[in-house]
């Protein structure tokens, strides 16, 4: 497997390997060896904002090619370690990027008051999905969602950063071939999260 971390400032990021140890009957996509990696590097990490990358979905997806559908109990840990049910074991905040779907998307976690994580989703090329791939699972989970050969955009803003209080913000957008934001009916697919308070401006 190929996983590993990389810091730029107040930025921490995680890169995933979810095809080496993938067993759909064993039910896990990272593996013990690196989930146990995974979820330790993020807990020793002081960084105010922490970016999960992964190929597979993790907070909602109930289709194959998911982790609620094929490693539930990694999801599990993962969701227990960012705090979403309880006390949370990784300071910051979290952002998932991930993809795989065909289909660009922003959800949060929960999916009432302030999220504890966001889960940017984004694939390149949109295919000819029949099976209603823009189902929301959760009600009040989703933020926005589009389908359209598409790409993602980060932009992370940090004015301040003391080691124990950030001010700074992440903009999360999905824009199409022509560099303009994708619609969510009448919405642009572009979300401002605020590092301090963790809320998000739709």
């Amino acid at each position: 497997a190929i996983y590993y971390t990389f810091r730029t400032g107040p930025v921490h990021v995680f890169v995933t390997d979810s095809r080496y140890a993938k067993d759909r009957r064993a039910q896990v996509i990272f593996g013990d060896t690196q989930l146990a990696w995974l979820l330790e590097a993020m807990a020793a990490s002081d960084a105010p904002l922490k970016l999960l990358v992964s190929s597979t979905q993790l907070l909602y997806r109930q289709h194959s090619e998911s982790f609620p559908i094929d490693a539930p109990g990694e999801r599990s840990a993962l969701l227990a370690a960012f705090g979403v049910d309880g006390p949370s074991k990784i300071t910051g905040r979290v952002l998932v990027v991930s993809g795989d779907v065909h289909y660009s998307e922003l959800s949060r976690a929960p999916s009432s008051g302030t999220p504890q994580i966001l889960e940017l989703t984004s694939s390149g090329i949109r295919t000819g999905e029949t099976d209603d791939p823009l189902a929301e699972w959760v009600p009040g989970a989703r933020v926005w969602v589009a389908q359209a050969d598409a790409y993602a955009v980060v932009t992370v803003e940090i004015e301040g950063w003391d080691g124990a209080t950030v001010v700074g913000t992440v903009t999360l957008e999905a824009r199409d071939q022509r560099g303009e934001l994708l619609l969510d009916g009448d919405r642009p697919c572009r979300t401002i999260w605020d590092l301090a308070t963790g809320r998000i401006e739709k």
